[in-house]
């Protein structure tokens, strides 16, 4: 493993001009590139605790103790950007207008009524006690799970697999509402 702090450096006009910022190479793995990363202080000694800090989530990730960072990132932000993100990339690929326009009035009634306000939030059992409440259609309520489903579908690439599953494929093709255990099956 490699650790280092420096101060980077430069010829200008003939003379040798020293950076004032530390930066930190690293490297865990004899076989990956060295990465370079910047550590914004101009204290040796705090620039070593950062890049220790750094090569620690790092080894920590690689464990599979944390998640990696790009996910945390998307657990931490609101469920309502992830939404508006999603909506937005429905009508850039060419989604008709009214399929997009119920999909988010979809989505925005299930943030609201059963209080999730981020992803970490979503689960079978909060949804389907939000679905026993409803007076709706079975085929009304399989709507609104599709939606959800779509979205954390769309997710899948940065949050891993959908949280608890809500992935549901109505083989038969029936309408029937769909229960927590047909939601947890995949």
């Amino acid at each position: 493993m490699i650790a280092t702090v420096y101060r980077s450096s430069r010829v200008k006009s003939g003379r040798r001009v020293v950076a004032r910022m530390h930066r930190g190479k690293y490297r865990l793995d004899p076989r990956e590139k060295i990465k370079d990363v910047p550590l914004h202080t101009n204290d040796k000694q705090v620039a070593q605790q950062r890049l220790r800090k750094i090569l620690e989530e790092e080894q920590n990730e690689r464990a599979g103790f944390i998640r990696p960072k790009r996910e945390r990132e998307a657990m931490e932000r609101p469920l309502s950007k992830h939404i508006e993100t999603f909506i937005a990339e429905r009508y850039k690929i060419g989604r008709d207008e009214k399929y997009v326009r119920e999909l988010k009035k979809k989505l925005l009634v299930l943030v609201v009524e059963v209080p999730w306000k981020y992803l970490s939030d979503i689960t079978p059992e909060s949804f389907c006690s939000w679905r026993r409440k409803q007076n709706k259609s079975s085929k009304t309520l399989n709507e609104y799970l599709s939606a959800i489903g779509a979205l954390l579908n769309s997710l899948e690439q940065t949050i891993g697999q959908n949280p608890p599953s809500l992935r549901a494929a109505n083989a038969n093709g029936d309408r029937a509402a769909k229960t927590a255990t047909r939601i947890l099956r995949r």
